[in-house]
């Protein structure tokens, strides 16, 4: 299945801090933006994957112009697709042994 919300990323401390508030405690980090977006889709899709196993609601996205953010925070909109994700991980498992 795939996915669209919308992320804020805010720096500090020479790291990207990185959170989706529609999906609650999904949070990330990276060493810059590039790196915190790619982060935060590989959240996104354990996050949605998780609930989809556990048959958990999944909100739908905010509007991203509702969606509230601070001084220094910027939003962006990321894609996250679990089949990908499953197929990946899987492969990897297998890759291991």
């Amino acid at each position: 299945m795939k996915y669209t919300y919308t992320a804020v990323f805010a720096e500090k401390d020479g790291k990207v801090y990185a959170r989706v508030p529609d999906l609650n405690g999904c949070i990330t980090t990276g060493k810059d933006l590039s790196d915190a977006i790619e982060q935060m889709a590989d959240a996104m899709a354990a996050w949605l994957c998780a609930a989809e196993d556990e048959g958990l609601p999944i909100p739908e996205p905010t509007q991203q112009a509702k969606i509230s953010c601070g001084n220094g925070e910027e939003l962006s909109l990321i894609n996250a697709d679990t089949l990908k994700y499953r197929a990946a991980k899987k492969s990897a498992i297998f890759c291991i042994f």
